[in-house]
């Protein structure tokens, strides 16, 4: 999910709108903005910026990659 489909969530929230409604601006399946939506605190406190830093988060590898754990491969 990108920046601005993010916002649109927020925003979307703020204004009272479903999530069947949400979804349908953004083109994306209602489990879709209801998951991200529950993963990032529930509609009263989800918030756009938030959620796209804890998915940031979340994107990074748990390890290192090969190259970095074994320098001979360079």
């Amino acid at each position: 999910m990108t920046v601005g489909e993010r916002e649109e969530i927020s925003r979307g929230l703020g204004a009272g709108d479903s999530y069947r409604v949400i979804a349908g601006l953004l083109g994306r399946a209602v489990s879709t903005v209801s998951r991200e939506v529950s993963n990032n605190g529930g509609r009263d406190v989800y918030r756009a910026i938030t959620a796209q830093e804890r998915a940031l988060d979340r994107a990074r590898r748990p390890k290192q990659c090969l190259l970095a754990r074994r320098p001979a491969l360079r």
